[in-house]
């Protein structure tokens, strides 16, 4: 049993380093908040996306994927991989800021560590 947890521990730890989330929770929170203060075109004043919030989400994860029928079982299995690793998802569906789109995925991708787009 120990053993398994150990190899477990191994893959988890390669998996955050894969994907460049190995590193404290502080410090990616810092880098998108760093970030952030740049704002990019799409969010300049008077343009598509003027005055929409984006905001940091250190802890989560974004999920595009195109509205089928397998739609919940991939976030559900999103889910579960990335409970692991001690995020959770976060989705256009999740929050209701404006009808355009593009500014909350963008929004989204910007605020995140990290994305699965479908």
């Amino acid at each position: 049993m120990e053993e398994h947890n150990q190899e477990a521990n191994n893959q988890s730890k390669l998996i955050k380093e894969l994907l460049k989330i190995d590193r404290p929770r502080q410090i990616i929170a810092d880098e998108i908040s760093d970030s952030l203060k740049i704002r990019s075109a799409l969010f300049a004043e008077n343009a598509l996306c003027s005055g929409m919030p984006i905001e940091s989400y250190p802890e989560r994860y974004f999920v595009a994927q195109e509205f089928n029928e397998t739609k919940e079982d991939l976030r559900r299995t999103l889910e579960d991989s990335f409970r692991i690793l001690g995020f959770s998802s976060i989705s256009t569906e999740d929050y209701i800021w404006t009808d355009k789109l593009l500014c909350k995925i963008s929004a989204f991708i910007q605020g995140t560590p990290l994305a699965s787009i479908n």
